[in-house]
This record gives C-alpha cells, structure tokens and sequence, in this order.
C-alpha cells in the first residue's frame, strides 16, 4: 500500500479589517473581484480585533456581523492578539510619518495586528520599520 503525502497547505493571504468594512458592509469579494465564496476563503482569512467590533454601535451593522457577513471573520482579542512591541512599532512609525495625532488606539491596533500577523506567517521581512525619506514633489508641468 502507497501512502500519499497530504498536498502542502496554501497560505492564505490574511485580510484585517477595521470598523468601516463592517459599517460599511463592503463585499470584500466583489472588492476583490472573486465571485464566490469557496474560492474567497481557499485564498482569504479575515480577521478583525475585539475593539474594531465593539465600536460598532449601529444595529443594522451589528446585525450584519452576526448574521450577513458573506465571509468567515475571525475576532481575536486585541489583548492576546497583539505584541506590545507590534503596537509601539506601529505608534513610533506613526509618529515618523505626522499620523500617530490623525490615528485612533483602535486603527494603531489593527495595524499592529497586521504586523503580527507577518510575523507570524515568517513575513515580517514585508513590513518597513521605518518611513521611507521625504521627497520634494514636483508636477510635471512645473518642469
């Protein structure tokens, strides 16, 4: 009898998403130009943070998230979900670039989510740790 070694398991591509997907109700499928679910979720994960959900007050969204997602979404506690040092990765990037003032605890924490993610997958390489220098910009017809 000849065993089969199990096909190596796809990565999926992780997909993290803030308050406005869910008040919103975005079909990130059709975003994504992917007609049907199946194929969504072989290729996706989404997920989303404990404090992104709860800052959804409004009852047609909320009642969207419990009960009309076209998509799986994983809710992770923000708590365990996120280094310490993820989050101060993210705050101190902000803080290069002028955004940290314009960025909420909650948008900082799903992007530091993001950044364990790559860590997790062993992508950590994809994630700039610094801002790239500021450039003069200068319209073509300015020449």
């Amino acid at each position: 009898q000849v065993l089969e070694e199990p096909a190596p398991e796809k990565k999926k591509i992780a997909l993290v998403v803030d308050t406005n997907v869910l008040l919103k109700q975005t079909d990130l499928r059709e975003l994504l130009g992917i007609r049907d679910q199946q194929t969504f979720a072989e290729h996706f994960d989404v997920l989303t943070l404990d404090t992104v959900v709860g800052e959804v007050r409004d009852e047609a969204a909320r009642n969207y998230i419990n009960h009309g997602l076209p998509f799986a979404l994983e809710v992770r506690e923000t708590e365990s979900a996120i280094e310490k040092r993820d989050l101060v990765q993210v705050q101190n990037f902000a803080k290069d670039t002028g955004d940290f003032a314009s960025l909420s605890l909650v948008d900082q924490q799903v992007i530091a989510l993001g950044v364990s993610l790559a860590r997790e997958k062993g992508e950590q390489h994809f994630v700039k740790r610094e801002p790239l220098p500021l450039t003069e910009f200068r319209p073509r017809n300015f020449e």
